[in-house]
């Protein structure tokens, strides 16, 4: 997987788990249940380790996202 195409993941991922914290998922144990995925799966997650096409899909079906969702670029808050 490219390095930008990861990153793009990475950010969407920390998108899900702050949403997931939000919503009252307060461990990271839970959120990555929540996700279909065990702590140590989101911890290599965190550090780096690529997420994976099956995984991302998976997220965005558990998220109510539309297919692709994963790999398109966060747009810029605006101020």
């Amino acid at each position: 997987m490219e390095a930008t195409s990861n990153a793009i993941r990475r950010a969407r991922l920390l998108e899900v788990l702050s949403e997931l914290k939000r919503d009252g998922a307060s461990s990271p144990a839970d959120r990555a249940m929540l996700l279909g995925i065990g702590s140590d799966d989101l911890a290599r997650l965190l550090k780096g380790a690529p997420v994976s096409d099956a995984l991302a899909e998976e997220i965005e079906f558990l998220m109510c996202r539309p297919r692709g969702w994963m790999d398109t670029a966060m747009e810029p808050a605006l101020a």
